[in-house]
């Protein structure tokens, strides 16, 4: 088991990206590349939607994208780690490449949702997030998950 790194991701990356966000697409539904790869072209100081990925060895093994919205909160979203990669940090370093990002651009914190049954909710437990609640969606209930950052 080799460590794991954690980068803002490139385009360079998309292919990677998009077969691990395809492997999850029970969870995610329909994400199209061109929507990520527009993501990842788009180069600003202040940017607001953002995708991570973790690596081993050279491969990219996990995938995350984040919006901040503006002076709000964060909204990380499609988390995705490979099967091989699973339990080794990828999702926690992640969600803290993210909030690290949050907290530069002054945020008040993450915000996001997980569906119920979903084994990434003992992540978000274990990692000290908030629930606050639980709603509804199309075919099953959303867990919401947050964490508010020290004013």
């Amino acid at each position: 088991m080799s460590v794991l790194s954690f980068r803002a991701a490139c385009a360079a990356d998309l292919p990677a990206m998009m077969a691990l966000l395809v492997q999850n697409k029970p969870v995610f539904g329909i994400l199209l590349e061109r929507h990520v790869a527009e993501d990842l072209a788009y180069v600003s100081r202040f940017r607001r939607r953002c995708w991570f990925v973790a690596e081993q060895e050279g491969t990219v093994v996990g995938t995350l994208f984040c919006f901040h919205a503006v002076h709000d909160w964060s909204y990380p979203n499609y988390l995705c780690i490979s099967p091989a990669a699973k339990g080794q940090g990828g999702g926690a370093g992640l969600l803290a490449m993210a909030e690290a990002q949050a907290k530069q651009m002054g945020q008040c914190g993450v915000r996001f949702q997980c569906p119920e049954g979903n084994s990434a909710n003992g992540l978000y437990a274990k990692l000290g997030y908030q629930q606050t609640g639980r709603e509804r969606a199309s075919r099953n209930y959303l867990i919401n998950w947050e964490r508010c950052f020290a004013a």
